[in-house]
């Protein structure tokens, strides 16, 4: 669903910036716009979901700052309200509450200007996984659809040795923009244990777990049929676990992260897996008396 909305907005020469005024929810600035560390992944809702976390991101490229405000509902009541200043051409991240089926945005730029309001419903404009992005620009703004991907294939457990092909089948629609989709494999911790490992280039940024390893990036999502099918080769120095296969797909706007219902059962290399030679010495034995014979 996509709403188009005006925004009449003055330029003027100069940035004005101030710290975030957020008032029961955790807000964070940065000028990349790139995936915030606290996305998280999860399946497709089943259609009709009513409520659930609702993260926001707010893209302001106009040359002025601007100081909006966030709502969050559930039920018609209201269980969270931020406010904050975005400054001129950065991208903010907000973390809304658990469980909201509503986000309303408004405010006004520095000089005054009022900006166009938007709501974002739950289950309608975005699913968990994906972030409500409200975007000001120098002449529309809009709510932008966040690119989607469901996994086909494996739907349950499947077992691969290292370095072996694991054939995925996915789902994807990004209907607003081209987006590109990213593979990787999370090793399940064993239960009280935390990683040290260091995840693969990229991973980090969509929050994957310590030893994440890549599996394939930059796939277009735009191919259908045949380009939604893929075998990706599991490292062959992958250790032997028990691990998540993870998709992100990313556009100029958004990022959802999707976990597969099932898991990748890795074996070692078939290399590994030849046991350790041993050697059993039967000549010369003892003589009758238990001395040893000297040959």
């Amino acid at each position: 669903m996509t709403r188009t909305l005006a925004v009449l907005l003055l330029l003027a020469v100069g940035l004005t910036g101030c710290g975030a005024l957020d008032l029961g929810a955790a807000a964070t600035g940065d000028d990349s716009g790139g995936p915030s560390g606290d996305e998280t992944g999860g399946t497709l809702p089943l259609t009709g979901s009513r409520f659930g976390v609702i993260n926001a991101r707010i893209r302001n490229f106009t040359n002025l700052s601007a100081d909006v405000t966030l709502r969050f509902s559930l039920f018609a009541q209201s269980v969270r309200l931020t406010v904050l200043r975005v400054p001129a051409n950065t991208s903010t991240s907000v973390i809304g509450p658990e469980e909201a089926d509503l986000l309303e945005v408004s405010g006004a730029a520095e000089d005054g200007t009022a900006l166009p309001e938007a709501a974002f419903r739950y289950g309608v404009d975005f699913f968990e996984g994906t972030e409500a992005v409200y975007i000001i620009g120098t002449e529309l703004a809009t709510t932008a659809i966040p690119p989607t991907l469901l996994f086909l294939e494996p739907t349950q457990d499947v077992e691969v040795t290292a370095g072996q092909p694991l054939a995925v089948v996915i789902a994807d629609e990004d209907p607003d923009s081209s987006a590109a989709i990213d593979f990787y494999l999370e090793p399940v911790p064993a239960p009280g244990a935390e990683s040290d490992g260091e995840p693969a280039p990229g991973a980090a940024a969509f929050g994957l777990a310590g030893d994440a390893v890549v599996l394939a990036t930059g796939l277009p999502e735009d191919l259908d049929g045949d380009g939604d099918s893929f075998s990706l080769t599991v490292p062959p120095e992958l250790p032997a676990g028990d691990y998540h296969l993870v998709g992100v797909i990313t556009d100029e706007l958004a990022t959802s992260i999707v976990r597969a219902p099932a898991l990748v059962l890795v074996s070692g290399a078939e290399g590994d897996q030849n046991e350790a030679p041993s050697l059993e010495l039967l000549e010369p034995a003892e003589d009758g008396d238990g001395s040893s014979v000297t040959p």
